[in-house]
């Protein structure tokens, strides 16, 4: 009986262990997605804080950047900043998160 007990929590152990080993994985895949996300949304902040000291020191470069952005399709300029606008909304909720997780390491 305490045999077939412990066979039974054995088989349980084992189906435990691969069932964790496939969240991790599923995990692993999902966060490397949210990475690039992130990545890419650190980029275009970047990209932003440097046009915006463009701008302050020389006025006529900001007067260029509107031209272009004239230039471009208004509607190519809307989904862009939706797009900019979504990953900035990930990573405000992703970011209290990382830091927990580099607490933690």
């Amino acid at each position: 009986m305490a045999s077939d007990y412990a066979n039974r929590l054995a088989l349980r152990r084992k189906t435990l262990l691969l069932k964790i080993q496939a969240q991790r994985q599923l995990l692993s895949l999902q966060t490397q997605h949210v990475g690039e996300q992130i990545a890419f949304a650190e980029w275009s902040f970047q990209a932003g804080q440097q046009l915006i000291r463009l701008v302050r020191h020389k006025p006529l470069a900001g007067i260029a950047v509107a031209a272009g952005v004239v230039a471009v399709k208004p509607a190519r300029l809307l989904n862009w900043f939706g797009t900019s606008f979504r990953l900035w909304k990930i990573w405000r909720q992703m970011a209290p998160l990382l830091k927990q997780d580099q607490s933690q390491s």
